[in-house]
């Protein structure tokens, strides 16, 4: 069973092929990951391609870019300083930096700022982006631990998520820096990381400096662990809890004041960062001076985040700041997917209705589905979930379909050939995807034809009806 979630991956689809049309893009990568698990919950890149005509698209358009394409991230890769410094104690949040009204000379030439300034402080120097004051960060935590904090966060490993073709990224050592690498990789130049790794070591500082193995699938339930949930697979401990929610409580701020504005989302602390980084000319050793990767990672609620989404944009034309190609994206997808916990009805990119008014959602049919999955589904619903029973699969529940908040039993068992020969209750499968309803009604153990395409609008025999298995 895939963690990702359907609703989710086309909400996400949906907004990140509107901001690659928008800015006339070459391409876009987005993420959504619940940070304390890694399960990852979407995971899309535009173009899009149909599976069904597989044959008809080239391998650039097939490769999944989320662990294939390596990329420089520029500014969002500031909290590995940021985080590394923090950490060893060589800066504090209060500490004052001179920013050399925007110009610093470094080996080979100078570093600018977009927007000058004189003194700023730590959490100044990450809400306006400054790469001067990020620079002098990196040169107070040193080579040696930057690099150590880079091998930490992930960067230069696999993430080992288990999909084919992820690549370690680039990550050089020490010994082939040049003069000024200190002061370029500090802001997120001269290094080659993948989304999933950027959107992996965000999680880290989300879930207080753990570093976990991101999740693609769910493992099948065992009988000591109906639900089938597993512990998360924790790989080290990056930074302390402290140190993490520092770097979290500075994240908020960019948000709130600083270049991440466009990603604030009604009613919910965000914490994220902006990133516009100039893409490399492929031998020259030297920047394009027209194209650029657009980004915003970030995650909410701040005090206690659910959800980490990251967007990128490649190559955006006309405008090309994070803050304004990314980060409203960011904000798009997730007021919708924070939507769904309120209605039962998916809202169109259009955004949220203005009247204030939601319909109490359904206790949703859970029958055939696996004890994780029906837990995930009854969480997402706002209901928590209780299990009797020792099988693999979701028998019955406490209530009929209906406005039932609260705590909703679950029960658990398997479907034997003698219970092939009995009766079931049809489960209420309108207004879910064609796709998921036919899943739902076999799982009963019923046949199913079916009329049209997309959501199901009527079903015949209704539900609540009690019919023997094999029906149609």
């Amino acid at each position: 069973v895939l963690t990702i979630d359907a609703d989710y991956q086309s909400i996400v689809e949906e907004e990140l092929q509107g901001a690659v049309d928008r800015f006339e893009a070459r391409s876009g990568i987005a993420i959504v990951m619940e940070p304390m698990s890694g399960e990852v919950l979407a995971m899309a890149n535009v173009p899009l391609y149909d599976p069904n005509g597989f044959a008809s698209y080239n391998a650039e358009t097939r490769r999944n870019r989320a662990v294939t394409d390596l990329f420089e991230p520029g500014s969002t890769f500031k909290v590995v300083a940021l985080a590394g410094a923090l950490e060893e104690g060589r800066i504090g949040s209060s500490d004052r930096i001179f920013c050399e009204n925007g110009e610093l000379a470094v080996a080979g030439g100078t570093i600018r700022d977009s927007h000058p300034s004189a003194w700023l402080t730590v959490p100044e120097v990450i809400e306006e982006s400054s790469n001067i004051g990020t620079i002098k960060i990196g040169q107070d935590l040193g080579t040696v631990d930057l690099f150590r904090y880079i091998r930490l966060f992930g960067f230069g490993s696999i993430t080992s998520v288990g999909l084919p073709g992820e690549v370690p990224g680039e990550a050089k050592h020490p010994t082939r820096w040049s003069k000024r690498s200190l002061e370029t990789i500090s802001i997120g130049q001269e290094i080659g990381v993948t989304a999933l790794q950027m959107v992996s070591a965000y999680a880290a500082i989300a879930n207080g400096g753990r570093l976990l193995v991101p999740r693609i699938t769910m493992d099948a339930p065992e009988a000591d662990s109906p639900s089938g949930d597993r512990p998360p697979e924790v790989i080290r401990q990056v930074v302390s809890p402290e140190t993490a929610a520092e770097v979290t409580r500075i994240l908020e701020g960019v948000v709130a004041r600083g270049t991440g504005a466009n990603a604030r989302v009604a009613g919910y602390r965000v914490a994220g960062k902006t990133g516009t980084a100039q893409k490399a000319l492929p031998g020259s050793g030297g920047y394009d001076p027209d194209l650029y990767n657009s980004s915003f990672i970030g995650f909410l609620p701040a005090e206690r985040p659910e959800f980490l989404c990251a967007v990128i944009v490649d190559s955006p034309k006309g405008i090309r700041w994070g803050s304004q190609v990314a980060a409203p994206v960011f904000s798009c997808i997730v007021q919708r997917i924070l939507s769904l916990r309120r209605s039962s009805v998916r809202h169109s990119a259009t955004g949220l209705p203005t009247d204030g008014e939601y319909t109490t959602p359904k206790t949703p049919v859970l029958d055939g589905l696996p004890g994780n999955a029906a837990t995930r589904v009854l969480n997402r619903n706002g209901l928590r979930s209780r299990f009797e029973g020792s099988g693999d699969r979701v028998v019955a529940q406490a209530a009929e379909p209906s406005v039932a908040p609260g705590e909703i039993t679950i029960h658990l068992g398997s479907v034997t050939p003698a219970d092939a020969e009995g009766s079931v209750r049809i489960p209420d499968v309108t207004g879910i995807p064609l796709r998921q309803a036919v899943f739902r009604l076999t799982s009963a153990g019923l046949h199913v034809t079916t009329e049209g395409s997309g959501s199901v609008v009527s079903q015949s025999p209704g539900s609540g009806q009690v019919v023997r298995r094999g029906t149609t």
